[in-house]
């Protein structure tokens, strides 16, 4: 109905998570061939797993990345800050401190790295609005609390992550990894778990490295490539690019022209002091 009564000359849904969308409305041909002009994804997968749930969306879909101010997150990574680095592995998470972030996997890594005698540093950026759940996660890293440093939520992670081995992310699942796309801007290998679209960002064993998610014992066979290949991987993002260009063009060629109004609706809960930078 909200849509229905808008005033406007085109609709575009935006799709920047893949959830439940059978009650939205997109569910229905009819309905949704009516009411949008087109649909927007962030990744390939989101788009592929959409037509293969909803085919009537296949002539409406493009698929857009995200654009990132590249200059501005390498920049920030040049700002100084001191860390206790390890002289064999470092390691950062820049995620929300939840299980779906994949925190359980988290801890059996830090084992088999334990348990191969593995000097390393592990740097958490992020933190939870639930505090029950980050505390109860934080107590199940108790064992390894030396190798563990928390940050909590910061505003420049990036001069952290610059200073890393690799960029950590054992999500059960993502719509885009952002923060993997970010290290590897910073010249920074990522480890990740076979979330689906992982494969469109990482080349296991060529630029980074793809775990198992339900395999968690798999991973004390890949500690040895861990430790020994990392400088082969840092070299292999070295020159990491994105194309901010063509994802403009993108935009320009769904828009048809560059005077077009729209409105943006920002859901907000708990966020307020963000919102001033959010805008900006």
């Amino acid at each position: 109905e909200q849509i229905k009564n808008l005033k406007r000359k085109k609709t575009l849904l935006w799709i920047h998570h893949f959830v439940n969308m059978g009650t939205t409305v997109i569910a229905n041909e009819e309905t949704c061939k009516n009411m949008l002009d087109g649909i927007i994804t962030v990744s390939q997968n989101v788009t592929d797993r959409l037509i293969a749930e909803f085919p009537h969306t296949k002539t409406l879909i493009t698929t857009i990345y995200n654009v990132l101010n590249v200059e501005e997150i390498q920049e920030k990574a040049k700002k100084n800050m001191k860390l206790k680095l390890s002289k064999e592995l470092n390691l950062v998470t820049v995620a929300r401190v939840s299980m779906s972030k994949g925190f359980g996997r988290m801890l059996e890594l830090a084992k088999y790295l334990k348990e191969a005698n593995i000097n390393f540093k592990w740097f958490i950026i992020g933190g939870n609005y639930y505090q029950d759940e980050e505390a109860e996660i934080k107590k199940m890293f108790e064992p390894y609390k030396e190798h563990f440093e928390w940050y909590g939520f910061i505003k420049n992670p990036h001069k952290i992550v610059k200073q890393c081995d690799y960029s950590v992310l054992l999500s059960d699942d993502e719509t885009w990894g952002l923060v993997l796309t970010e290290a590897m801007l910073l010249g920074v290998p990522c480890i990740a778990t076979d979330f689906d679209v992982v494969f469109e960002q990482i080349t296991d064993k060529k630029n980074g490295i793809i775990l198992s998610m339900n395999d968690t014992e798999s991973y004390k066979d890949r500690i040895e490539d861990i430790i020994k290949n990392k400088n082969k991987y840092k070299k292999a993002v070295r020159n990491y690019k994105y194309n901010n260009d063509k994802i403009i063009t993108k935009w320009n060629n769904v828009f048809n022209n560059r005077n077009i109004k729209f409105s943006i609706i920002i859901p907000n809960y708990n966020k307020a002091p963000y919102i001033k930078e959010c805008l900006d």
